[in-house]
């Protein structure tokens, strides 16, 4: 009877020791999960307690569930080891209770009890998405849960889906995109640069946002749409404005190529002086694109696309600005 007891302690005290981590880096279809154990012979027994695990990987250099790390792996079949992880086979030797035949549901755990045995249910984790939250009824195999975005941040790549479902190993389906941030607000600042990758690409219909104040530095602010985080070499579409001393700022545009400016396009003037506050839309149209600066009235100008004298637009990932603005709002998926 004492031996009875023991057992049952024994299962229960792993059970309720190890961590389920649902960020796996171990590549390959056969993961069922992560986990963090004190030890290979817990590992090796959390793989014989489920009928779905042919073999487990543990690594001796995170020893301890306190560590914060999985250690144990479990996997559907007998694949290769990963660098730094021991593989085994799935084995019951030294097992002489009623999990030797591993009969429960491949959905399930089975705890030992003696001679018999218990089938747990072993659902999926809470759903966790960074940025979002995850909208769902049940963790059962098959359900499905529906990632929604926080205020200010969308899903990129925007026709990813936002629906995950719980799988028979007991892990949810990968989450296909990621929630970005789209919005951006700000205390104004005389120093301000803006520098944010974009999230959705810049195609036909798109359009983003930018409101701020001109400062008194009376040089100009600089607006560039770029393939890269950096500027050094390549802006395929750079708009300033500059005030000048009769009120009025020149808006023009043109492009960075290898290391060097083009001359400036005029395409309009505005009555915007040091101090004003703006606000200025670009929109993508088919051919072209809208160079709309919003001061009490809009002023719509509009630059070729493609061509030898126009703007390219294909692998757009960054918008960024700086110069003579300081910034108090940046949408990069709606116009203002």
């Amino acid at each position: 009877m004492r031996r009875k007891v023991l057992t049952v302690y024994f299962v229960v005290f792993v059970l309720n020791r190890l961590h389920i981590v649902e960020t796996i880096d171990l590549s390959g279809p056969d993961v069922i999960n992560g986990y963090a154990v004190d030890n290979l012979k817990q590992c090796g027994r959390l793989c014989w307690y489920r009928s779905l695990c042919g073999s487990y990987s543990y690594r001796d250099s995170v020893s301890t569930a306190e560590s914060g790390q999985y250690n144990c792996v479990l996997h559907t079949n007998q694949g290769q080891a990963v660098s730094g992880w021991m593989r085994y086979a799935a084995s019951g030797d030294n097992l002489t209770n009623g999990c030797r035949p591993r009969s429960c549901r491949q959905t399930e755990v089975c705890v030992p009890s003696g001679s018999d045995f218990n089938c747990l249910y072993l659902p999926c984790p809470r759903p966790h998405v960074n940025n979002g939250d995850v909208i769902f009824s049940g963790t059962d195999t098959g359900d499905v849960a529906t990632v929604q975005c926080h205020q200010g941040y969308v899903v990129s790549p925007r026709d990813a889906s936002t629906n995950i479902s719980c799988q028979i190993t007991s892990r949810w389906t990968e989450f296909e995109g990621k929630c970005m941030q789209a919005e951006f607000s700000f205390n104004p600042s005389s120093d301000a640069t803006f520098k944010e990758p974009m999230p959705w690409p810049v195609e036909t219909d798109w359009a983003m946002c930018t409101r701020g104040i001109l400062t008194d530095d009376a040089d100009h602010a600089w607006f560039n749409l770029q393939p890269v985080a950096s500027a050094d070499v390549y802006v395929p579409f750079h708009v300033t404005i500059r005030p000048q001393d009769d009120g009025t700022s020149d808006i023009r545009w043109n492009r960075k190529v290898d290391g060097v400016f083009t001359a400036g396009n005029l395409l309009g003037v505005v009555p915007l002086s040091l101090g004003d506050r703006f606000s200025l839309t670009l929109r993508v149209l088919t051919g072209s694109v809208d160079v709309i600066l919003h001061k009490k009235t809009d002023h719509t100008f509009q630059v070729p696309l493609g061509g030898a004298d126009g703007a390219d637009l294909s692998n757009i990932t960054y918008f960024r600005a700086g110069g003579s603005v300081s910034f108090s709002y940046v949408n990069l998926i709606s116009g203002c």
